[in-house]
């Protein structure tokens, strides 16, 4: 709770107490998830050594477009 608390001050320019007296218990959530999501693309991407986004050729998607 306290890396979270933290990192939320960084992220919206506050102290941590103003952050422990103005936030709830939804915005501590949305924060835990947004901090998970971005330590899994920080790992994927190490293990992968490439873009996150998958290099599809403009042919296949055209073709998808298309076939929609």
């Amino acid at each position: 709770m306290i890396v979270t608390i933290d990192t939320m001050a960084k992220r919206y320019g506050k102290l941590p107490s103003e952050i422990m007296m103005s936030a709830s218990t939804f915005d501590m959530v949305v924060m835990d998830a947004a901090m998970s999501y971005e330590s899994y693309l920080e790992k994927q991407y190490k293990n992968n050594n490439s873009s996150q986004t998958p290099d599809v050729p403009e042919e296949d998607l055209m073709k998808i477009w298309e076939n929609r």
